[in-house]
């Protein structure tokens, strides 16, 4: 796969790579990635959530780290997100 400016332009092909790989954490990442791009927080947050739960923490505290960033970032900027996350 070409690397794009343009994450539409390689959307379907990461989704093609995540629909072959659903458990692979990668493939996750990448579609994450993706969506942040293409500015979609709920949709990145997903699959970021998707993919650390195939981590071990201790493996990565740093994406954790990321992704609790992230979900708290959906927080302030999006209240009505607010109902839907989980620990919240």
């Amino acid at each position: 796969m070409e690397k794009s400016t343009e994450p539409q332009l390689y959307l379907d092909e990461i989704e093609n790579l995540n629909a072959s790989h659903p458990d692979w954490p990668f493939a996750l990442v990448r579609l994450g990635k993706a969506y942040l791009l293409l500015e979609d927080l709920h949709g990145a947050l997903e699959q970021f959530e998707k993919a650390l739960s195939l981590l071990s923490p201790l493996q990565d505290h740093k994406f954790a780290q990321y992704v609790e960033g992230l979900r708290a970032y959906i927080m302030v900027t999006d209240p009505p997100f607010r109902t839907i996350v989980p620990g919240y």
